[in-house]
């Protein structure tokens, strides 16, 4: 699966600085009219369109360069714009932060590393006289590391940008020289506390663009079978037609690929060689009915629009809208498919009484453009438990910025930046028609007045400085022991059923064939991750959405990722008469946990956790055990070896028909000496459940949690299960670590037994399958009496409890039973004491007494009486029906490790009273040792 033994875990299992839910504003960079520095406005958005707020006065020199990117150390974005003297920070903060970079050659932002925990630094693009290199600075410090060096990097740097792969981040750098376009790879090792020149460097080229070509480069999820990042660039050919490519680079040749297209929408003309590009996840409905998981493609330009001979519309947006699609007929097999297009300009005006239709249309984009696309202002209503207030409604879709001018505009001077939202229809798939002239985007708004003569450099990008998205923090890193934490129950196999007072043989049951060999089970451990419960309250996300997010980004149990599992043989045998048997599966795991922030619902602590769980090794423990050789493990049977009516008519822990691995098939029990051996095998199976994954139950938090879950167990040791928090957190949520699967190789073979007379004739029908909510195999059994004998057998009833061990030596290890339970502390102090008593006969019992006695009891002739004293309470069941189980409850005031002795009898002959016994509380069994001095007389009260 994962790694190896002997290595390190990986440092970050989730690609680090991603957004678990991106709640958006658009960022607006320019110099207003009148001006002399530029300026950042944040644009807030609801439904009822953008509002300008937060404006700032900024820089006086020329913008190289602008980025708004997640802070992986305080979990919040920043936007950074560089110019050729200084890096500004800008954040919600009142004051942005500044550092400079004056004479160091720097020309473009590349992003934060993400492989930086420990502070946060930006990777900075230059070139100088030597070539190109990379340069972080310290955000905090505004320190500059040591220029590295990318000698294998040729050309004029025009693009740089990270791209999420596996659990790294590559550097991807586009340079251009001549009309040739190249994109290097320089791999994840420039990143980190420790980055070195790449030895190697991947490389595509893209022929045939423009010399001197403006490249707008993006990374993007666009293919659902990976969380892995895809390259794309939207850049001029050398004949000023758009060119979009995509490139996805793989650590197998047959992995890459380049697809490259000309966006073409009908009747439009570019203006100019500028084409800006966009990738966000428009929530689109997939073939298979699912919402979202990959990004779409957004290529926008201006462009004139002549839907008609003679009818022209200059200055217009032009927005395509492209997905990764597959391609049968292609050799990469994957395709860039366009879905829908649209058109647009700023609005239409004329004078009053002006038909609509001759109304002339104000120009979006006759000087410049740009594209930002993904969910604006809130959580979309869908995503929420509670249904938004007002207008403080998200807004999906693609939001269009333009500058444009129409003729009384240039003729005062002047040109508005506009901004306006295209949303995609989810199913179909399509921007708003337009038909015949250009369409008005929704909810346009005049965000800024700019000089026409000289508009100077304009940006405009999405961001989140306020901190409305999900962020994960730098995780919290532990392990597990296989030996402790992580144990996890596979099966329970119960003995074969038969009477011993009259059985002339007994029977005798194997699961699996050999102790070195396969039994037909396989166990996988898989890697996963799960939220805190609260997380979806505190951040006002659905849980549901958050899970649908990661599903989406990496797949449920990680499946988007190659090594996700791994899968062992259970080689664990069984072969029981006289015991019910546990096979336990102890796996080492790796768990990291990430604090969940939303900084706008909680400016400080963490608003939830998500935790991460990886298997470590191929190498799990196994164990098979008995069910009284495992006191730590508080297994309750509900029947008893050698008491065959304690089988008939048994309630199957966790049955469900649909979950069965065999077919129903019945074996008889005669007076035949040899008896009869019956074998379960693939010709019995089930077939529609061959090869199933059955999820084995696991519980991420205190082992009581687990215990609770099911009435198998009254308690697991305190390392059962992944105990990766210290609080109730995590106490609803249950991992999927672990899965078995029967295979056609299982084999179940009992050898029947035999009775001593054909009077005593049964029918037992073995039940094997898979628990509905544990996951593990159980073997459990019905049985039918048709012999004539048994109505004499148990013409007299007998009231009784389930022993753990009936065939003990020491008395007191005989008269331990689980079906004594104790329930929780009640409000007076007591703890409520139930016995349930099982009537061990064909008749009723119109009273059953039980005596409860605090103290242990005491051995006499090597059989168990009461504690010296009267009964702390007596209890009576009236009637108690045969084969029939009953309870009888008493509140009890009980330290820890007190002794519950209980006395059981049929009213009409208490002479034949049996005594049992608990420790309270029920875990507490685990260290309780049967006194060394006990054998046929004496107290039986265990050491201090």
């Amino acid at each position: 699966m994962t790694v190896p033994r002997d290595d390190q875990p990986p440092a970050h299992p989730l690609q680090l600085g991603r957004t678990l839910y991106e709640v958006l504003d658009l960022t607006l960079v320019g110099t207003p009219k009148g001006g002399s520095k530029a300026q950042y406005t944040r644009v807030t958005y609801d439904n009822q369109g953008g509002t300008p707020v937060d404006a700032r006065e900024t820089v006086t020199a020329d913008i190289l360069d602008v980025l708004a990117d997640t802070d992986t150390t305080s979990a919040v974005q920043h936007v950074h714009l560089l110019t050729g003297d200084e890096l500004w920070i800008i954040g919600s903060e009142a004051t942005p932060t500044t550092f400079s970079v004056r004479d160091k050659n720097l020309r473009l932002l590349v992003g934060l590393d993400p492989q930086r925990t420990d502070e946060s630094r930006m990777q900075l693009l230059g070139q100088d006289a030597n070539g190109v290199f990379l340069q972080s600075m310290g955000c905090s410090s505004g320190k500059l590391s040591d220029p590295l060096r990318l000698t294998s990097v040729t050309g004029r740097p025009v693009a740089g940008t990270l791209v999420r792969r596996g659990t790294a981040a590559h550097v991807v750098i586009a340079t251009l020289d001549g009309n040739t376009l190249t994109l290097h790879d320089v791999g994840p090792g420039v990143l980190g506390p420790a980055p070195e020149p790449p030895t190697t460097v991947a490389r595509q080229v893209v022929p045939d663009v423009a010399a001197d070509a403006a490249v707008d480069m993006t990374a993007a999820c666009l293919l659902r079978s990976t969380s892995d990042q895809q390259v794309a660039v939207a850049c001029p050919a050398s004949d000023g037609s758009p060119r979009l490519g995509v490139w996805n680079f793989g650590s197998e040749s047959s992995d890459a690929f380049l697809l490259t297209t000309t966006p073409q929408v009908t009747g439009v003309k570019p203006e100019r060689p500028l084409f800006r590009l966009a990738a966000a996840d428009l929530q689109l409905v997939n073939d298979d009915g699912s919402t979202g998981g990959v990004h779409q493609l957004v290529v926008a330009y201006a462009g004139s629009y002549t839907p008609k001979a003679g009818t022209t519309y200059k200055g217009c947006g032009v927005v395509v809208l492209y997905e990764l699609a597959p391609d049968a007929a292609g050799p990469t097999r994957m395709k860039l498919n366009p879905l829908t297009d649209h058109v647009a300009c700023r609005a239409y005006v004329g004078d009053a009484g002006t038909k609509e239709e001759n109304k002339r249309a104000m120009p979006l984009a006759s000087i410049d453009l740009h594209v930002a696309a993904g969910l604006f202002g809130e959580v979309l209503p869908a995503h929420r438990d509670q249904p938004p207030q007002g207008d403080t409604q998200g807004v999906l879709g693609v939001v269009v910025t333009g500058c444009g001018a129409d003729l009384g505009e240039m003729m005062r001077g002047r040109a508005t930046v506009a901004a306006g939202l295209l949303p995609v229809d989810p199913q179909t798939k399509k921007f708003p028609l337009y038909s015949g002239r250009p369409g008005v985007p929704q909810s346009v708004t005049a965000l800024m007045t700019v000089d026409f003569r000289k508009p100077g450099p304009l940006f405009a990008l999405p961001s989140d400085v306020t901190g409305r998205s999900v962020v994960l923090g730098p995780p919290t890193f532990s392990t597990t022991s296989k030996d402790g934490a992580g144990g996890q129950l596979l099966a329970v196999v119960k003995s074969p059923p038969y009477e011993a007072s009259v059985a002339k043989a007994k029977p005798t049951l194997v699961y699996g064939t050999a102790g070195t060999v396969t039994t037909g089970t396989t166990v996988s451990s898989n890697r996963e991750w799960t939220f805190t419960d609260d997380t979806a309250v505190k951040i006002g996300v659905k849980q549901q959405s958050l899970q649908d997010k990661m599903s989406n980004s990496y797949g449920r149990r990680f499946s988007k990722s190659d090594e996700h599992s791994t899968t062992t043989s259970v080689r664990v045998m069984s072969q029981t008469s006289d015991n019910d048997m546990l096979a336990v599966y102890g796996m080492e795991y790796y768990v990291w946990t990430y604090p969940v922030y939303r900084k706008s619902t909680n400016k400080g602590e963490p608003d939830g956790t998500l935790a991460v769980v990886f298997p470590t090794t191929p190498d799990p423990v196994q164990k098979l055990l008995t069910a009284a050789g495992a006191p730590e493990l508080g297994y309750v049977p509900r029947s008893t070896p050698g008491v065959l009516l304690s089988y008939v008519d048994t309630d199957r822990e966790g049955y469900d028909p649909s979950r069965l691995v065999f077919q129903l098939d019945s074996y008889p029990v005669s007076d035949e000496k040899e008896g009869s051996t019956v074998t379960y095998a693939e010709s019995t199976m089930d077939k529609k459940n061959i090869g199933k994954d059955h999820t084995v139950r696991q519980t991420t938090s205190r082992s009581e949690q687990f215990s609770l879950s099911t009435s198998l167990l009254q308690y697991v040791p305190v390392n059962f299960g992944l105990d990766i928090t210290k609080t109730d957190a995590y106490a609803k949520t249950t991992l999927s670590t672990t899965s078995l699967t029967s295979t056609t190789d299982l084999t179940v073979s009992i050898k029947s037994g035999a009775v001593t007379s054909s009077d005593y004739d049964y029918e037992v029908t073995p039940y094997i399958y898979h628990h509905k909510t544990m996951g593990c195999l159980m073997v459990d059994y019905d049985v039918s009496l048709p012999g004539k004998g048994w109505n004499s057998h148990y013409k007299q009833p007998e009231p009784m409890l389930i022993p753990l061990e009936p065939f003990a030596h020491d008395p007191l290890l005989r008269g331990y039973s689980r079906s004594v339970s104790f329930g929780d502390v009640t409000a007076d102090g007591t703890v409520t004491v139930g016995v349930e008593i099982f009537n061990n006969g064909l008749q009723q019992i119109d009273e059953v007494v039980c005596e409860f006695y605090q103290g242990p009891p005491r051995v006499k002739e090597d059989a168990l009486v009461p504690p010296d004293g009267t009964a702390t309470g007596t209890k009576s069941l009236t009637p108690l029906a045969a084969k029939a189980r009953g309870t009888a409850n008493l509140g009890m005031s009980l330290a820890q490790k007190d002794l519950v002795t209980v006395k059981v009898y049929d009213a009409r002959s208490p002479e034949s009273a049996e005594v049992y016994w608990a420790i309270y509380p029920a875990s507490a069994y685990q260290d309780w040792t049967p006194p060394s001095t006990a054998n046929t007389t004496g107290s039986g009260e265990p050491p201090a």
